[in-house]
């Protein structure tokens, strides 16, 4: 009797990918090439779609080695429900929009799983997506669909002014309005702050790009994150082997004692006031409420020993 050989392929890294394209061919290509690597490479053992029936046809055309489960929208919901749909003029923030009416719908549909799935990947646009990934366990990677250059130049100057490169000259135009505004609003700006929080709490973020195109921007982008990440995430991992958190009450008088502490940075209670002017250790003013804005005043204009943190409508 012949014996079963083992087989000589490594096994899949994942049981199993669930995929959450936006409503737009253009997002789901970039899923659907990433599909066809993780199962002809043998990364993952299966791949399942979530997608509206109307993008769904397409979804199973393009990568067929996929399973597709449908999303259909509550009979409720208004506005487009895809970019096709979109008349001309409009934003794609009404697409998006009106996609948060899937949340439910998508949530029960992951639940149902079968297995769950060991990773989501879904697109930038849909931050929602976040809540009920978190509440099953499933962790999460963000599809931005965008090349590194323009990432990194995004996401620089978001952070302040973009700064010169040879070769290349960018200027406001090159820019969305929320990224050269000095103090930004509106809802392209709070779309772009959830979909940034959904981000920070993932597991990182996938590129549409290869190396040998944009080496450049890949490389400072690796060599310029010491946390391998752009994105903001809880201050306790993003600061982990930086220094220390501690929570709750401790002895800061005990710490400002200490000779390695050069800077306090306060909210301007009374009494870390008064410690820290005792243990002459200047002071960054963040007064948050009660009279701690005079507080702030006092230290900076009368006692000249600190520096006013202002903080923008954003923050």
């Amino acid at each position: 009797m012949s014996m079963p050989m083992a087989s000589s392929s490594p096994s899949p890294v994942l049981r199993h990918v669930a995929m959450l394209p936006f409503m737009a061919k253009g997002h789901a290509i970039p899923l659907l090439h990433l599909t066809r690597v993780l199962l002809r490479r043998g990364l993952a053992s299966a791949v399942t779609f979530l997608a509206t029936p109307r993008d769904a046809p397409f979804v199973g055309a393009g990568a067929p080695g996929a399973a597709v489960v449908e999303l259909p929208f509550p009979s409720s919901t208004a506005g487009p429900q895809s970019m096709d749909e979109l008349p001309p003029g409009s934003s794609f923030l009404d697409v998006v929009s009106a996609a948060a009416a899937l949340e439910p719908v998508f949530a029960d549909a992951l639940a149902k799983l079968d297995p769950r799935p060991d990773l989501l990947v879904h697109d930038g646009f849909l931050a929602w997506a976040k809540d009920a990934a978190d509440d099953l366990g499933v962790p999460r990677l963000v599809s931005l669909g965008m090349g590194a250059a323009p990432t990194a130049s995004s996401l620089a100057s978001a952070a302040s002014a973009p700064r010169r490169r040879e070769g290349l000259r960018l200027t406001k135009a090159d820019l969305a309005p929320p990224f050269f505004d000095p103090d930004p609003a509106g809802p392209h700006w709070d779309f772009i702050c959830e979909s940034s929080r959904a981000m920070g709490s993932s597991r990182g973020s996938i590129l549409n790009s290869f190396h040998e195109l944009e080496s450049f921007y890949i490389d400072k982008w690796n060599r310029e994150t010491p946390l391998n990440k752009m994105w903001p995430e809880p201050f306790q991992g993003r600061f982990r082997d930086r220094g220390k958190v501690v929570q709750g009450f401790i002895n800061k008088l005990g710490i400002l004692t200490n000779e390695a502490i050069k800077g306090f940075f306060s909210h301007c209670g009374w009494n870390s006031v008064m410690e820290s002017i005792s243990m002459g250790v200047p002071i960054l003013t963040y007064p948050i409420a009660a009279e701690q804005k005079l507080n702030a005043k006092f230290v900076v204009d009368v006692l000249e020993v600190g520096i006013r943190i202002w903080p923008s409508k954003s923050s």
